[in-house]
């Protein structure tokens, strides 16, 4: 195992706090750390295209393998228990080739996985393969024409049925985007070719807006010579809008996600002088694929953003393979904020080549990240890094001192204390010490950035004033106030108006007028 770790500084002056000296260092090292990596595979070539995280906290990883199966490649399907234990490896194939570019889970707690495969004609076709929750095969489908087909990616539908973006070149002699709809059976009910004159290919899919789609992928049928396409689809892949976006030279739309606002997110890369040194490339877009925002990422040496996927805080994660650092390739991971700006950055590797190729957020909001490395491992081999979730340093102090500290319920010390390794995001902090009134502070921890401090002046508990309560007369009681009055013949103000008195010869009644 690997023990990279993503390495965020932070800096801050130090903060003198009550009673002694609570001093924080000038400045200091946070760490996302790595909670465990792995690779699987046999003695060949095995790699990972992509990953999720299953219901149990574990993952599930598709790509290809050639160390294993029946044909020269095989789709590969590996099972991965929460602490990275590899539970069981499936080849899902025939004689001929098939390879594994996406999968995504059934309702029925199983697996679909699409890709591509070798026809009988010597072209590709795109190939489907759903299997139940040990990976074993239920069925596989091909679909191609004469031409050659590619299954990019893939997605499960409310009704059962699958949707897959690809690339077609049949019947003509360009590549066109292809938009595969299927049943549960995987039978086919329709399918859309999108593009233009030039070559364009749909490389990932997301299904939105109760039932339409968006495709990104390539162009060269408009903009200039190859731009990233984004396209939207009707339900029935009709096209609604379709942009582009790039300059001079090559660029890809690798991986799509979409942001809380609506809009939407792509990766990939750019090559502007068609030199094979590519940057990455990332782009936001609003709703209706108007650009936002771009940045792109180079430094020195070829670097290409394989995946993106979105935080519950509207961030941007972006993943893929960096040689910046040295003559061989490895693995980046980047945080960017809703802006497009870097807010932290990390490599994984070894001396050879590494690369990402799927990140995703995990339940616990720390992150996956699936790919291949050449670095570790018996020979080209799936890799799989699991980070913990990012978290932050928070400094908690009271006045007076030595109030118990409660962090979202759970005894954390006295004050004044530092908790290292707080997950990032919303706290409650509850401050109780004898004599003063319980504090109860909401908090929000970052990570990457000066410590959260929490100091809090305690209220000191008193006894609350005596309040006197006049119950309300009672008719014995207005009696007993009035008798002497009643006795004189006066007239008496009373609580209900004012009574006037006479002398009766039983004093029996009063008179009473409003």
């Amino acid at each position: 195992m690997n023990t990279s770790r993503v390495r965020m500084k932070w800096t801050v002056a130090g903060i003198l706090l009550v009673t002694g000296l609570l001093l924080l260092p000038a400045s200091a090292e946070m760490e996302l750390v790595t909670a465990w990596e792995g690779t699987y595979g046999g003695a060949l070539t095995d790699t990972g295209a992509s990953v999720l995280q299953t219901a149990d906290g574990g993952y599930v990883v598709a790509g290809s393998t050639n160390s294993f199966g029946r044909g020269d490649f095989d789709v590969a399907l590996f099972r991965i228990g929460p602490t990275g234990l590899l539970l069981w490896e499936q080849n899902l194939g025939t004689t001929a080739d098939e390879f594994g570019t996406d999968v995504q889970a059934t309702a029925d707690g199983g697996f679909i996985v699409t890709g591509w495969c070798w026809s009988p004609s010597n072209s590709t076709d795109v190939y489907l393969v759903r299997t139940d929750g040990t990976g074993r095969k239920l069925w596989e489908r091909r679909y191609g024409g004469p031409g050659s087909e590619y299954g990019h990616a893939v997605v499960v539908l409310p009704d059962g049925g699958f949707a897959i973006a690809g690339s077609t070149t049949s019947p003509g002699s360009s590549e066109d985007i292809l938009l595969l709809r299927v049943g549960e059976d995987g039978k086919t009910l329709w399918q859309k070719t999108i593009g233009g004159a030039g070559n364009d290919a749909g490389l990932d899919l997301l299904s939105v807006d109760d039932g339409k789609y968006v495709i990104a992928g390539t162009t060269g049928s408009f903009g200039s010579s190859r731009d990233i396409f984004l396209v939207y689809t009707a339900s029935d892949g009709t096209p609604l809008w379709q942009q582009h976006y790039g300059g001079p030279g090559a660029q890809e739309g690798r991986s799509l996600a979409r942001a809380a606002d609506g809009g939407y997110l792509v990766a990939g890369g750019m090559d502007p002088a068609l030199s094979g040194e590519w940057d990455a490339y990332l782009i936001r877009t609003d709703s209706l694929g108007r650009l936002r925002w771009e940045q792109t990422r180079g430094k020195g040496g070829t670097e290409y953003g394989s995946a993106v996927a979105v935080t519950g805080d509207d961030g941007i994660l972006l993943a893929g393979r960096t040689g910046s650092l040295g003559p061989s390739m490895d693995i980046f991971v980047a945080r960017e904020s809703s802006l497009g700006t870097t807010l932290w950055e990390g490599t994984f590797g070894g001396a050879r080549y590494d690369t990402a190729s799927a990140i995703n957020v995990t339940a616990d909001g720390g992150l996956v990240i699936a790919g291949t490395t050449a670095s570790f491992g018996r020979g080209d081999d799936v890799y799989l890094i699991r980070l913990a979730p990012p978290s932050g340093r928070l400094v908690v102090t009271s006045t007076p001192p030595g109030a118990s500290l409660f962090l979202d319920g759970v005894p954390r010390g006295v004050t004044p204390a530092i908790l290292e390794g707080v997950p990032e995001g919303p706290h409650t902090v509850l401050l109780r010490l004898d004599g003063f009134l319980e504090s109860r502070v909401e908090t929000v921890v970052e990570s990457g950035s000066v410590p959260t401090v929490v100091d809090e002046m305690l209220v000191e508990a008193t006894a609350p004033p005596v309040e006197t309560v006049t119950p309300a007369p009672t008719p014995s009681s207005l009696m007993e106030r009035l008798f002497p009055a009643v006795q004189k013949g006066e007239a008496v103000q009373g609580g209900i108006g004012i009574l006037f008195p006479f002398r009766l010869p039983d004093l029996g009644h009063l008179l009473t007028a409003d």
